[in-house]
């Protein structure tokens, strides 16, 4: 697959700070998400397509190494990831 990053046509749409005790697991690392937010249309293209949208889950461990997590999905998946995400904070 051919990635493109071109950030001149990308504008982002919302930043959200989650509350503390999100984290993830990465081997022996534990991460902890500091942010998420979206980018419309889609910041990446592989193969040259787009997505309507692109949400990056953030994360950190405690020696500030960052540890994006990428989706590109369409605007009606977005949505529906969303409000699982609200649904699910502590």
């Amino acid at each position: 697959m051919k990635r493109v990053n071109r950030q001149t046509d990308v504008w982002l749409l919302v930043q959200i700070k989650p509350p503390k005790g999100n984290t993830i697991q990465v081997g022996d690392k534990k991460m902890e998400l500091i942010q998420w937010h979206f980018h419309t249309p889609s910041e990446h293209a592989f193969d040259g397509e787009r997505k309507s949208m692109e949400a990056h889950l953030v994360h950190k461990d405690s020696e500030g190494m960052l540890l994006p997590l990428l989706l590109l999905t369409g605007t009606g998946s977005m949505l529906s990831l969303l409000l699982l995400l609200r649904a699910k904070r502590p």
